[in-house]
């Protein structure tokens, strides 16, 4: 199985004002930015769309397979194929010169959609996040692997 561990880096445009456990919020980023950057009908629940089989977002935000139950095939919601790991410090306030970091780790196939996943969070750093609506860009993605680390971004 494949996993992959990526440090992002991100810069507030001016301020960022963030909840203590800042996890809930950037996987709020992920996904938002992830289905504005993917999904052509934003409206439709994936259950109710024809390509959710074929689509990275539904793989990667609301993973599914299909199980028998009581005799019937049945799509039921499965592990995500991301984790989140935000910076466990209180911090919610940060500056234009500060920087937020957080691992981003992908598992399995995931791994192959990283250069998607950096630009939903790229794309959203313009929308704004936090309490003051703040925007932010990706400064940096560093691939930390246990055998390298390099910059991929």
């Amino acid at each position: 199985m494949k996993l992959s561990k990526y440090r992002f880096t991100i810069k507030p445009h001016r301020e960022l004002i963030l909840p203590p456990y800042k996890g809930s919020t950037l996987r709020g980023v992920f996904g938002r930015g992830l289905r504005d950057l993917l999904c052509p009908d934003t409206g439709r629940k994936c259950s109710e769309c024809m390509s959710q089989d074929l689509c990275v977002y539904s793989y990667i935000f609301e993973t599914s397979v299909l199980s028998e139950i009581r005799g019937q095939k049945k799509k039921i919601d499965a592990p995500r194929p991301f984790i989140i790991e935000p910076p466990l410090d209180p911090i919610n306030y940060y500056g234009k010169d500060d920087r937020l970091a957080f691992h981003f780790i992908l598992i399995g196939r995931a791994v192959d959609y990283i250069k998607i996943c950096i630009k939903a969070f790229q794309e959203r750093g313009d929308m704004g996040i936090g309490t003051n609506n703040g925007k932010y860009f990706l400064e940096n993605v560093t691939c930390i692997n246990k055998e390298i680390e390099r910059i991929i971004f």
